[in-house]
């Protein structure tokens, strides 16, 4: 084995040499601005950025920036400051004095105010609007009471003479409520009361340095920015000053501009040293070394967002995108940028590059400024880098060779006994386990290096390796995860010294990348299908770019210090948050990230646990503790409207004719730290329920085709890069109005019209009645003449009907007992349907025993009438014949007698019957016996209800048959029961609130009703009821219900 001593090229350079770089966005004169030199920006209501430049003034809404010069209405010159009043209102102050309003959408030149000096600011205090500038003094304007807007045609001007000084550089309300002017003669405060200008803390600053800048922070404490004299902190709360200087860590004396970011730290523009910021005490520079491309700030501004934006002398506008990323790139005299793979060990970074192994010495671990670069072994290209512990490095070459570098002396030296295994063969992958053995995927199997034997082992398809092409080794733990190319079987994994598989259920090819094993599963990184989650041999995610990723191929998986999941791929890095709504940050270009790749497995954590990252631009350090916080997109407003391709005022009721068939909405939303992950949606009530998504990369726009007359309402959000949703603060509504002919003044005046031509006809038409009116009354009156004779002829007819009905009434009430034979043992309600009833009752007392029957003959009126005689007449007749007869021989013969006197056995016979309930009576041995055809018996006794059923066929309604006949029941009385007889009028007749038939369950429920009345009085109960239960409708039916009490004093019953 031969070592080698370092006799290869070493670099030794300073810091000031090197590229160590924060991210700044520039928008400049590239971008659209109009000129490089931003004095001012301004952030307004719907948090677009509004620059002053040397040209006039830009505003950037989110995708594009708005030039405006005095060729658009501005006064001349380049704008110095920007205000948004309470009203709303913009106004510009220009370079040598100029004003400019910007109202209701267009811009105004104040020209008639003699302002000479540059106006450096506006602000608002009580009613009244101040203008600073450094010629003129101060301006008050007064507030107009009639209108939105301020009094310039009338302003008290406060110069040297008036106690202020004509050139005055600053002004600002303190908490305390001061108002405070920056003069070239110190700090001057105003008091309304006297409106007199008095010196404000005299003496805290030297005379000689000009003040040229004043900011209160968050905490009252008071930071004073100076010419040439530095920075000045007042804290009254302390009774002390501070200040900073370039003795004391300031980059320049000449500070500019001073602004507090949502972190409570101070960010100082300097003109001349850049970009500085101040927190805890500490002082941190930004210039062209680390990223900040001017030395002279003319601005700053933080916005809603928390986000810095610094406005500089000759770089545009530039927008910092945190602390998180410091970024090495372009180091001189090393010609190539990429970094294959790295490893951080002693605090150092050593760098895998085609131009050998670097290097990079820092100064210490919190501003890492870098102190020295080494290269080593130029002429050799690095893919890889394994660190043996703080001992030295395992290096894999492009030439497919192992070589081990020693750190204690910068020899190096080649593993021989891995040489014949790459004569034909290539490394694709490199790393090293717990018992620091070299796993090395190569395209011909798996080879394991023991350097305390110096054995090697080749593991192939033979031994269990899905494929011999290894993609990926990776050690986790006590296991060695092995990914083979192509390879849709699954993976590998070694443990104790066996390979073991796990199958993968796909229908595809994949390649893995890397392996990370998690309480969620065990993560793959594959080469274009993004991230599979294996858990439980069951994939239980798939993550792809469809879900968040910035790319399919995955270049390695890793957890830091605090358990988050990062992923680095072709794009950039990825962070996993679970449970988050939007799971996947994205970090690129935009955020910070300039090394735009991640080089396979190219990671490493130093000792501070920030995670070093190899790129094809050169090292990117993340910084994992500082990721920035900042709030949410701003909420999305719309911009512009176009109709018909020609743009409209956006006013609060937005009114289209018909015929303006195609809309079209410009909208914006400015997110400054990540716009490229905005997620456009809205949705147009009156159109469609559903949410349409807008696609990121294309115009911020809707358009809207053939939209049909009504009203509609547009709403629209956003969804930003936390997953954070805005919407409109007011959804859009806007009408489209129909064509004339489907108006409503056009319907009634169609109805006028129609109404009119009506109206004529029915003249027309009534001349021509009129007319035949009259021949008509002429044949009318032939015509009643006759007709009145013949209605006497048939009221006489009526008459004679009706009176022979009558008749027939006092015929049948005469044959029947009368209503109150019963009395007082029981009642009989009677309610014929017409004059004549098909219901009759029959009474009679034989010896020791009482018959009574309520029957119910076919039909009503005067069919049932004549039927109801004749059964009356036959019942006397049976009775008087057979003495003591049983019910059911009494049913017998008197269905006997129907059906031979109405003759149902002649075809031409009338087949016609009755219904009904006959019980007997006897005192003396205390029975009840009953037959029934079809008519129930019921008993009532103790509230209880029994029901004796009937036979189911009428008396007479059906030919004799031998078969057919009647049978008795019969009951032992006991004494104060009550028995009940009836014919279905009742239980038929509809009524109640449901307008339904009262039924057999109803007619119970009444007679269980009336039992706490005496038999006597329950007919009134039971007809009450009856007319409350009928009310308006008409009796459908005769009516019969018989009720009996059954005491001992029956015996003395009489008929």
């Amino acid at each position: 084995m031969r070592v080698y001593k370092l006799t290869s090229l070493l670099f030794l350079l300073w810091t000031s040499a090197f590229s160590q770089q924060y991210y700044f966005q520039e928008i400049s004169m590239a971008d659209g601005l109009a000129n490089d030199k931003v004095y001012t920006i301004f952030e307004d209501t719907d948090h677009f950025i509004w620059m002053g430049t040397g040209y006039g003034v830009s505003v950037f809404d989110g995708t594009q920036i708005q030039n405006y010069s005095s060729n658009d209405g501005l006064a001349i010159g380049g704008v110095k400051s920007i205000y948004q009043d309470r009203f709303g209102n913009l106004l510009f102050g220009h370079y040598d004095g100029g004003l400019t309003q910007f109202r209701n959408g267009s811009f105004e030149s104040l020209d008639s105010l003699d302002i000479t000096g540059h106006i450096y600011k506006f602000i608002e205090y009580d009613d009244f609007l101040w203008v600073i500038t450094d010629g003129s003094g101060a301006y008050r304007f007064q507030m107009l009471k009639e209108s939105d807007g301020w009094n310039f045609k009338d302003s008290e001007k406060y110069m040297g003479k008036e106690g202020l000084s004509d050139r005055v550089y600053d002004i600002i309300e303190l908490s305390s409520g001061e108002l405070i002017f920056v003069t070239d003669a110190g700090l001057k405060k105003f008091t309304s009361e006297n409106q007199e200008f008095n010196i404000y803390k005299k003496n805290i600053i030297p005379a000689y340095f000009q003040i040229t800048s004043i900011f209160e922070a968050s905490d009252s404490i008071i930071y004073i920015g100076t010419h040439n004299g530095g920075l000045y902190i007042l804290d009254s709360k302390a009774d002390q000053i501070k200040y900073y200087d370039e003795k004391s860590g300031l980059s320049h004396n000449f500070v500019m501009s001073l602004a507090e970011d949502k972190q409570g730290r101070i960010w100082i523009g300097t003109f001349g040293g850049g970009l500085n910021v101040l927190s805890n005490g500490e002082i941190k520079h930004f210039d062209s070394r680390n990223g900040f491309p001017d030395k002279r700030v003319q601005s700053l501004l933080v916005n809603y967002q928390g986000v810095l934006l610094a406005g500089t002398n000759a770089s545009g506008l530039q927008i910092f995108k945190g602390f998180q990323f410091l970024n090495f790139t372009n180091i001189p005299n090393f010609e190539t940028t990429t970094v294959f793979d790295l490893e951080s060990v002693n605090g150092s970074l050593y760098e895998a590059t085609e131009k050998g192994l670097l290097k990079i010495t820092f100064n210490n671990d919190i501003s890492y400024q870098i102190e020295s670069v080494e290269t080593f072994i130029p002429e050799i290209s690095f893919k890889f880098i394994e660190p043996n512990g703080e001992k030295g490095l395992w290096l894999a070459s492009e030439l497919d060779e192992v070589w081990y570098f020693d750190l204690s002396d910068n020899s190096y030296r080649i593993i021989s006994a891995l040489r014949p295994y790459f004569r034909l063969n290539k490394i694709t992958s490199f790393t090293k386990d717990k018992l620091n053995r070299l796993w090395i995927g190569t395209i011909d199997g798996l080879l394991m290096y023991d350097p305390a034997t110096e054995q090697v082992e080749r593991l192939s398809q033979e031994n269990g390796i899905l494929n011999n092409d290894i993609s990926c080794v990776q050690v986790s733990g006590d296991k060695i995860w092995v990914g083979s190319r192509q390879s849709r079987a699954g993976v590998n994994y070694i443990l104790e010294n066996k390979v073991h598989r796990i199958e993968l259920p796909l229908i595809i090819t994949i390649t893995p990348t890397a392996f990370k094993e998690t309480d969620d599963g065990l993560w793959i990184g594959t080469e274009n299908q993004g991230i599979l989650v294996l858990r439980d041999d069951t994939i239980s995610e798939i993550y792809s770019e469809n879900e968040g990723l910035l790319s399919n191929h995955i270049s390695f998986i890793s957890s830091d210090k605090n358990g988050k999941l990062w992923v680095g791929n072709q794009k950039g890095l990825n962070c996993y948050l679970k449970n988050a709504e939007s799971p996947w940050m994205s970090y690129s270009m935009a955020q910070g990230y300039m090394g735009l790749d991640c080089s396979l497995g190219a990671l490493s954590y130093n000792r501070k646990g920030n995670m070093w990252i190899g790129t094809s631009q050169g090292a990117v350090l993340n910084f994992i503790d500082k990721v920035p916080i900042f709030e949410g997109s701003a909420p999305p407003i719309i911009s512009e409207i176009k109709v018909d391709d020609v743009s409209i005022e956006n006013d609060e009721e937005l009114v289209l004719s018909y015929n303006q068939n195609e809309i079209e909405f410009k909208f914006s939303a400015v997110e400054l730290y990540s716009p490229e992950k905005l997620k456009f949606s809205y949705k147009v009530d009156g159109l469609n329920q559903k949410w349409q998504t807008i696609s990121s990369d294309g115009d911020r726009k809707i358009t809207l085709f053939a939209m049909q007359p009504g009203n509609y309402t547009m709403h629209l959000k956003i969804v930003d890069y936390r997953g954070q949703i805005s919407a409109l603060k007011v959804p859009l509504a806007f009408t489209i109005t129909p064509p004339w002919y489907k108006t409503t003044w056009a319907f009634v005046s169609a109805l006028i019209l129609i109404m009119l031509i009506i109206w004529a006809y029915i003249k027309y038409r009534e001349q021509n009645l009129k007319i035949e009116k009259k021949i008509l009354e002429e044949k009318v009156e032939e015509r009643t003449h006759e007709v009145v004779i013949k209605n006497v002829q048939l009221e006489q007819k009526n008459k004679d009907i009706t009176d022979s009905l009558h008749y027939a009434s006092r015929i049948q009430q005469a044959v029947l007992p009368t209503t109150r034979s019963l009395e007082p043992y029981g009642f009989i309600y009677y309610r014929p349907k017409d004059i004549v009833s098909g219901d009759f009752y029959f009474i009679a007392r034989e010896d020791k025993s009482i018959y009574i029957c309520a029957a119910d003959c076919t039909g009503h009126g005067v069919p049932g009438a004549l039927l109801s005689i004749m059964g009356v007449n036959m019942m006397d007749r049976i009775l008087a014949t057979n003495r003591d007869i049983s019910p059911d021989d009494f049913l017998n013969k008197l269905n006997a007698e129907v059906a031979k006197t109405l003759r149902h056995d002649e075809t031409q016979g009338v087949n016609d019957g009755m219904d009904l309930a006959l019980i007997k009576i006897n005192c003396e041995e205390n029975k009840l016996y009953y037959a029934g055809a079809y008519n129930a018996l019921y008993i009532i006794k103790n509230k209880e209800l029994t029901e004796l059923k009937a036979d189911r066929f009428s008396i007479g309604s059906q030919r004799v048959r031998k078969d057919l006949v009647y049978k008795s029941q019969s009951v032992d009385i006991e004494w104060n029961e009550r028995v009940y007889l009836f014919s279905d009028g009742l239980a038929d007749q509809f009524g109640g609130e449901r307008q339904k038939k009262l039924k057999s369950s109803g007619l119970k429920n009444l007679l269980l009703s009336v039992q706490d009345y005496s038999i006597s009085e329950q007919k009134k109960e039971i007809s009450n009821f009856m007319n409350k239960w009928k009310e308006s409708e008409e009796q459908i039916d005769d009516v019969l219900l018989i009720g009996l009490e059954l005491t001992k004093e029956l015996k003395n019953f009489k008929t």
